[in-house]
């Protein structure tokens, strides 16, 4: 499974909307449910699904699939 893949299925399912309705562009403003208490759970989803901790300064700017990518490559993280 791609690191798109995992974010996308943790969005999804965090947020109880349609995987298709997700892709690799997704900011937090395309989805209604991903508002300030679902972006605190998207980024617990996050950590579970990539086994890693984020700090709240990173949870802040997290805010886009695209942001959460480039924070993935850049740590290594799969």
């Amino acid at each position: 499974m791609s690191r798109f893949e995992k974010i996308r299925d943790a969005i999804a399912d965090t947020l109880n909307v349609s995987a298709d309705s997700i892709t690799e562009t997704t900011v937090a403003g395309d989805l209604p449910a991903w508002d300030s208490l679902g972006h605190i759970n998207v980024m617990m989803a996050i950590e579970a699904a990539f086994d890693t901790m984020l700090d709240p300064e990173e949870m802040n700017d997290l805010t886009s699939v695209p942001k959460i990518l480039a924070y993935l490559d850049a740590n290594d993280l799969d």
